[in-house]
């Protein structure tokens, strides 16, 4: 009983030294499934459109396009956005054309709630404003965790002829950054509990610990600085030496410092 007792005790202490140990993901990715529409309609849900009338080649790739006389036609992907997602960047490219001058004709995009239908994003393009492109472009960091549709309204009467051809449909969420770096001398030993302190441009402190045996440090959840370098400031014994690097949402660095103890 008691061998069974210490057998227990030893693997429940394993598990959780597992489950603390765990390591934040690290991400960058476009959720946005068949974006470039090159595989069609894979993914998207269409309605009053399909494959054949609605995805159209130029010669060099295919794209979606909306507008047939006399209907309303949509096409829209559901995707969910990562709850720790620091960044969720969404963006898309459209024609408009139009032979109409009256607005009863329209296009809308439109990013809405998938479970309560709730928009969060509606804009609409009329044929008053004329034919015209565009490269719409949303952040979505509000919405993470949110299962949400992203799509597209074409609504042609049965007078004129208006169209949309889309392209590039791509929401891009992005995770904080990771460093994981290996702090050595000049002599290019290893230097242990070396103080390591990750500021952004205007000072402010990100992340600050302690290197292990080993010179290493792991600092996760790192901000990023965006178009600025990020310091790394590095103290051993009352010496001290600054590094500065870009640090980019969503990217894994593994790095070497080195710092004079001399």
């Amino acid at each position: 009983m008691k061998q069974k007792i210490t057998i227990f005790s030893i693997s429940f202490c394993l598990f959780l030294l597992c489950a603390f140990s765990v390591k934040a993901e690290v991400y960058n990715r476009d959720i946005i499934v068949n974006g470039d529409f090159e595989d069609e309609l894979n993914s998207w849900d269409c309605i009053n459109c399909n494959e054949d009338d609605n995805i159209a080649y130029d010669g060099y790739s295919h794209y979606l396009s909306l507008g047939n006389l006399n209907a309303e036609e949509e096409a829209y992907q559901t995707v969910t956005v990562a709850a720790d997602a620091a960044r969720a960047h969404y963006e898309f490219s459209y024609d408009f054309y139009t032979e109409d001058s009256a607005d009863n004709d329209y296009f809308t995009y439109f990013v809405r709630n998938h479970d309560t239908q709730e928009m969060y994003i509606r804009e609409t393009v009329y044929p008053s404003s004329g034919e015209t492109w565009d490269l719409p472009s949303y952040s979505l960091k509000a919405y993470a965790g949110q299962t949400l549709e992203v799509g597209f309204i074409v609504n042609n009467d049965d007078d004129n002829l208006t169209y949309v051809q889309i392209d590039n449909a791509a929401l891009t969420e992005k995770s904080p950054a990771r460093l994981k770096a290996r702090i050595i001398s000049r002599q290019y030993n290893r230097v242990a509990n070396a103080k390591v302190v990750i500021r952004k441009h205007d000072g402010r402190k990100v992340w600050s610990g302690y290197t292990n045996n080993k010179g290493i440090i792991i600092a996760e959840d790192l901000s990023a600085d965006n178009y600025h370098k990020t310091a790394i400031v590095i103290t051993k014994n009352g010496h001290r030496k600054v590094y500065r690097r870009y640090i980019e949402w969503g990217e894994s660095y593994n790095k070497i410092f080195k710092i004079n103890l001399q």
